[in-house]
């Protein structure tokens, strides 16, 4: 399937919008169940040896780290997880669907 003027114009203005929205917005908030399930994907390992092992080599998961659970956390709004996004995603986001936008304008129209 090849895609149209009419598609890569309708995928721009999303990918244009979504850098708008991360261009105006610091940090998102999770809810309580997202926020769950993104502390235990994000779980540091139990096994002694592997820790003793990956800190060893000078192995450091700074993701791990910044998601760590604080046990018997008492308010739920210190259960939830927030997402600050780094500054430079919303500008590529907003480059790439005004390239993409000017792309399906130059493109010939659909018969």
């Amino acid at each position: 399937m090849e895609i149209n003027r009419n598609q890569y114009f309708a995928l721009g203005v999303v990918v244009l919008l979504l850098g708008i929205q991360f261009r105006n917005v610091e940090s998102f908030t999770l809810n309580a169940e997202v926020s769950q399930v993104i502390r235990e994907q994000l779980k540091k390992p139990q096994d002694a040896q592997f820790v003793s092992a990956s800190k060893s080599n000078g192995f450091n998961n700074p993701l791990a780290d910044l998601f760590a659970t604080t046990p018997a956390a008492t308010s739920i709004s210190a259960r939830l997880v927030t997402v600050k996004p780094p500054a430079w995603l919303g500008w590529a986001l907003l480059s790439t669907g005004g390239v993409l936008v000017l792309h399906s304008l130059a493109m010939k129209r659909p018969e």
